[in-house]
């Protein structure tokens, strides 16, 4: 059982030192600007639980006018078109599937916020491992002498 945690926990830690790097890399390489919202829609509904997403018009460094989709959904995105937001566009990345950008909102959230879970899961696993078996090993001391 304690090999299963340890694996979790590392595999855990292991994923959210990947999406930290990657999300490292993303905040060097993007730009922040403002877009307004053109379009929200309902991604996912499930019970009273509704999921949206964003459309947003952005202009980049040159002026260009560019739509782009945020690359997550969230229950917070129930904005009306027209709202005003802060954003993060990948320059190399602009026009890409179905001519949409891929695009962020400038939230620590949506950047940092999954490879901070992962990463504190995996922590928090390992952590708890060895505490529980210092425990044990101070338990098996005291017994024997």
């Amino acid at each position: 059982m304690n090999i299963i945690l340890v694996l979790v926990g590392l595999a855990c830690g292991g994923v959210g030192a990947g999406f930290t790097y990657f999300a490292y890399t993303y905040s060097q390489t993007v730009i922040a600007t403002n877009g307004i919202v053109t379009q929200q829609f309902i991604e996912n509904e499930h019970h009273d639980n509704r999921r949206y997403n964003l459309v947003i018009s952005f202009s980049d460094q040159q002026g260009d006018l560019h739509t782009g989709q945020v690359s997550m959904t969230s229950q917070d995105y129930d904005l009306p078109v027209g709202t005003e937001i802060d954003i993060l566009y990948d320059p190399d990345i602009l026009n890409g599937l179905n001519g949409l950008s891929q695009i962020k909102l400038d939230t620590w959230f949506e950047v940092w916020g999954i490879g901070f879970i992962f990463s504190m899961v995996g922590i928090f696993t390992i952590v708890v491992l060895i505490l529980a078996y210092r425990d044990k090993k101070l338990r098996a001391h005291s017994s024997s002498a």
